[in-house]
């Protein structure tokens, strides 16, 4: 019975001992750029009294915005495993909001461009797999991933309007793992919520204006 609880134990530990090789992980750090793509609640052609003319659609201009942290890459088994990490992100729009938004003393009402920029904190929890090919596995690695972004809000700067304080997208990418340190990574996030909610004037006929906003990512980043 002793020979037998030894040999068993033995046999754990030598398969713990192999679970522990066989999982491996990477640390890195990455910077890159972000590209807003924003859409709007379809506008009816109401008639403003006030202005006399039909309601014009919202068009939004996307500029570059920024975003860069640090990731954590694990590897559970046969490049199955999981993405997450912090990340700074700063997403930049310029929009044009037709007549939705407009000042009785400027310009008679007429049509205005206004910024908006949103910075975030996400935190990813993305499964991934790393496609290890044995003929190239020391100069690339291809590899994708997708998953749900948790934004936590640092600062949400928009007209006539509310941001969302904590905003969930889903992110769908793929990279490579270059020379086993360099690592390039392209995505695209896609809104689950409302990035802002909108309540100006006039109300009374166009009602709340909701807009979502998803974001192309690409960025470089070095492994350790």
């Amino acid at each position: 019975m002793k020979k037998f609880i030894a040999t068993l134990l033995l046999a754990s530990g030598l398969f713990c001992a192999e679970k522990i090789n066989a999982f491996d992980y990477d640390v890195d750090l990455h910077v890159g750029i972000n590209v807003v793509n924003m859409s709007t609640d379809y506008l009816p052609p109401v008639i403003l009294e006030e202005m006399s003319k039909p309601m014009l659609p919202v068009q939004a201009k996307t500029f570059v915005g920024f975003t860069g942290g640090i990731g954590v890459n694990l590897d559970f088994w046969n490049g199955v495993g999981l993405q997450t990490g912090l990340d700074y992100s700063r997403r930049n729009i310029k929009a044009n909001w037709g007549n939705l938004f407009y000042n009785d003393d400027l310009n008679g009402g007429q049509v205005s461009d206004y910024n908006a920029r949103f910075i975030y904190l996400e935190l990813p929890v993305m499964p991934s797999w790393k496609i290890n090919i044995p003929a190239v596995k020391n100069i690339v690695v291809p590899m994708i991933y997708t998953g749900p972004i948790i934004g936590f809000e640092l600062e949400g700067t928009v007209f006539a309007g509310e941001t969302q304080k904590v905003l969930v997208d889903w992110r769908v990418g793929a990279g490579f793992k270059l020379f086993k340190h360099w690592k390039l990574d392209t995505s695209y996030s896609f809104p689950l919520q409302n990035t802002m909610t909108f309540s100006a004037k006039p109300i009374e006929q166009v009602g709340e204006c909701h807009a979502k906003a998803g974001y192309w990512k690409v960025t470089l980043g070095y492994c350790f």
